[in-house]
Parts: structure tokens; sequence; C-alpha cells
């Protein structure tokens, strides 16, 4: 471990504590490759940039519309988590999701996720969860990490990210592809748009599941779905390609 530690100890060294792409070699090139690759698209960056710049002020008056309309009808979109339930335990959510998925899909016989928790000392470095595929042949499970308060605050907002990371999001999805008929390389190519697309496709049906008897509320989530992938995507671009501190990111997009 003394020895690990030393090597690492040197690569940190010789590292940089600036982020982005654009400063390496053809970096930019580079990161142009990754938007056509992870978008399934032809658009250039400059493309991409000023598509999502688009959505988002698209979002903001979509969202600025919907609150108008809670506001017309004494509602206030605080009392969409007050009228959710009080979840206990991880079982009442999946008997939630398994009604989605029988509300929208066909029959799988899916076999349960292996429930992970991200160690502590990764927490600050991670995203709240994150998916492991089921193998390539199918006989181990995927695996679902997620942070231990996601599992000692069972709420609406683990409902949804297990529904992103489990059933019917990246799990469902995985366990389907694995039993079909598809080349190896079909089966473990990580193209973004197919497989996020879906688990952010998944967000918009938990969302409207709960609250389709307030419509108003699940499109208000939605669209704030929406607002966060679209700066999520302009960041991506200022950093990468723009060439912005991480700071001048955090400046530029607080809100």
């Amino acid at each position: 471990y003394k020895t690990v530690v030393a090597s690492l100890e040197k690569a940190k060294a010789a590292t940089t504590i600036t982020s982005g792409l654009w400063q390496y070699p053809d970096g930019k090139d580079y990161y142009a490759y990754l938007v056509k690759k992870e978008t399934a698209t032809d658009m250039t960056p400059e493309e991409m940039y000023q598509w999502a710049s688009d959505a988002f002020t698209n979002g903001i008056t979509k969202m600025t519309g919907l609150y108008t309309q809670l506001n017309d009808q004494g509602l206030n979109i605080e009392d969409a988590f007050k009228l959710d339930p009080k979840y206990t335990k991880f079982t009442e959510l999946y008997d939630i999701l398994n009604g989605i998925i029988s509300d929208n899909f066909n029959s799988y016989d899916i076999p349960p996720v292996s429930e992970k928790i991200i160690p502590s000392y990764l927490e600050k470095d991670l995203p709240e969860g994150f998916y492991l595929p089921v193998t390539i042949d199918g006989l181990k499970l995927g695996n679902m990490f997620l942070k231990q308060d996601a599992y000692n605050q069972v709420n609406f907002e683990t409902l949804i990210l297990l529904g992103h990371e489990a059933i019917p999001g990246h799990h469902f999805q995985h366990s389907i592809l694995v039993n079909l008929p598809l080349t190896a390389y079909q089966k473990v190519a990580d193209e973004s748009a197919y497989i996020e697309g879906w688990a952010s496709y998944v967000e918009t049906l938990v969302s409207e599941s709960l609250f389709k008897d307030q419509p108003l509320y699940a499109q208000v989530l939605e669209v704030n779905f929406d607002l966060t992938y679209s700066m999520l995507s302009l960041m991506d671009y200022d950093v990468h390609y723009g060439g912005l501190r991480r700071q001048e990111v955090i400046d530029k997009y607080a809100m």
C-alpha cells in the first residue's frame, strides 16, 4: 500500500487543477466526437449548446405558465409533496413501480436488482445513485448503488431514483436486453441516448403515475427534469469546450 500511495502522490503532482477537454491536444475535436456519439445525432458542439439553450429558455417559459395555473387554482407545488405517501420500506416502492410496469409494458421475468450502498468516503464525488448492468450471460444480477440516505429516508425522491436505476429503468432495460437475439457488441455498447434516454422517460412515467389526479403537479416535475438536463448540457459544454473554469460555471448558473 505504501508503494501504491507513493505512486498516486507522484501522479497527483503531475496533474492540473483545471477541468475540461479543451485544454488537451485535439480536446475540442474529441468533445465534438463525444457529442455525436452520446446524443446519437450529427449535432456539432455549437448546435448542441444552442439546442440546450433553447430548451432551457422554453422550459422556463413553460414553468412560468404552470405556476400561473397553479396560482389561479389556489394550488402550490409544495402541496404535491404533502400528498406524498409516507413510505417506510423499499418493498412499498417496488410495488408502485411494478404497477407502473403492468400499466405500460408487456410482462417480463425480471430478476430483482442487487442493492448496494455507495461507500461514505466516495459519496461527495458520486451521484445519488448509479447502476452496473447485468452480465452479458445474464447469470449475475445488475447492481444498483445508492447513497446510504436513500435507504434511510424512503420518500418521493427515492421512488424517482429507484425507478431510474432499477425498474422500469436501467435494470429493467438491461435485463430484457441480455435475453434478446443480439450480438455481444449490441448488448454491451454504452449508448447514452438509448440508456439514459430510457431512464429519463421512466422518470416522467413515475411522476405521471403519482399525480394522475393532479396533472399540473406531474407537468411541473417533467419540466423540471427537462430544465435540469438542459442546464447540465450547457454546463458540460462550458467546461469541456467553452474553456470556463469550475467556479466560473458555478457563478454563471447560480440561481
